[in-house]
């Protein structure tokens, strides 16, 4: 039961990164407004290039906007949490392990010295 919910997991994730990867480089497209210029992307076949059958209200804009904004706020969370974790195992193999790998390599007492008189 755990191998065929983990199967459908595998699939469901393979299909959502397709999706979102097709979506995002083959259906992107530019809105001029008299406020702005929004580019973005979903799922959406143009009839014509030259004809403006496809349109977003200034509130429908703000909600990509946000989206775009959570979407990064996210991203930036990930990042940042991962990299101290990096720099915290960084840390502690530097303060314990190193020392101790360095300790192989050192002499346990001076070469002899030979003193002429």
């Amino acid at each position: 039961m755990k191998e065929k919910l983990m199967n459908i997991v595998k699939f469901t994730l393979v299909a959502l990164f397709l999706s979102y990867y097709l979506s995002a480089t083959c259906f992107y497209h530019t809105h001029y407004f008299t406020w702005g210029v929004v580019t973005h992307s979903h799922l959406y076949f143009p009839v014509d290039k030259n004809a403006v059958d496809h349109t977003h209200t200034q509130k429908q804009c703000q909600v990509i906007s946000y989206l775009s904004h959570i979407v990064m706020l996210c991203f930036s969370l990930t990042v940042f949490f991962h990299g101290t974790a990096c720099v915290r195992r960084l840390h502690y193999f530097i303060r314990f392990y190193i020392p101790q790998i360095l300790s192989v390599f050192q002499p346990l007492r001076a070469p002899p010295v030979f003193l002429s008189q």
